[in-house]
């Protein structure tokens, strides 16, 4: 139906063509989350964004292929504006401390302002690695449809865990555990 044709966007045909265009948009959306579960088989690989380069807070270039020469890396998406990013954070810095140099952390603050992430770093206590993704474009190279997004990498490049929402620390000890296991 053209525009302006027929009936207007308060009608049931207006409406028909709001859901619809709304289902458009949800698809690829679902889709892309298909991919992703709570409980991964370590079968997927990272090849897509390892070797993206970020800047860390500290002022350093660091791609994810580089960290895991030092062991495995968890990815960890979030927002300021992110309440159940606010909720998990201080739980990674938790298990973050508990295994030190073993397990590199890497938070990807996502379409924010500097200030409000820095601001929730302090808030939140945490010590590990700080990625600015200003424009959201790397979370969306690592499948991070929606935030909190925490990936887990091994140390062979293949994806542990991908986790689409807020995970606890003992959800994530577990993963690493497993991971960090000979």
């Amino acid at each position: 139906m053209v525009s302006g044709d027929g009936p207007g966007p308060g009608t049931v045909t207006g409406m028909r063509r709001r859901s619809v265009r709304a289902l458009g948009l949800l698809v690829p959306l679902l889709l892309a989350g298909a991919g992703c579960s709570s409980g991964g088989d370590g079968d997927a690989s990272a090849d897509g964004f390892v070797d993206v380069v970020f800047e860390t807070t500290d002022g350093v270039d660091r791609s994810v292929a580089e960290l895991l020469a030092d062991g495995p890396v968890v990815l960890n998406f979030w927002a300021s504006w992110c309440a159940p990013c606010v909720n998990e954070m201080p739980e990674f810095e938790e298990v973050h401390q508990e295994l030190g140099d073993g397990v590199t952390f890497v938070g990807v603050n996502v379409n924010d302002r500097p200030d409000d992430a820095d601001a929730m770093v302090e808030r939140t206590g945490i010590t590990y690695l700080v990625a600015r993704d200003g424009d959201g474009s790397y979370a969306q190279t690592a499948g991070a449809v929606n935030l909190p997004t925490t990936i887990v990498i091994a140390p062979d490049g293949t994806i542990a865990e991908t986790k689409l929402g807020a995970m606890t620390g003992d959800e994530l000890r577990d993963v690493l555990d497993e991971v960090l296991e000979p």
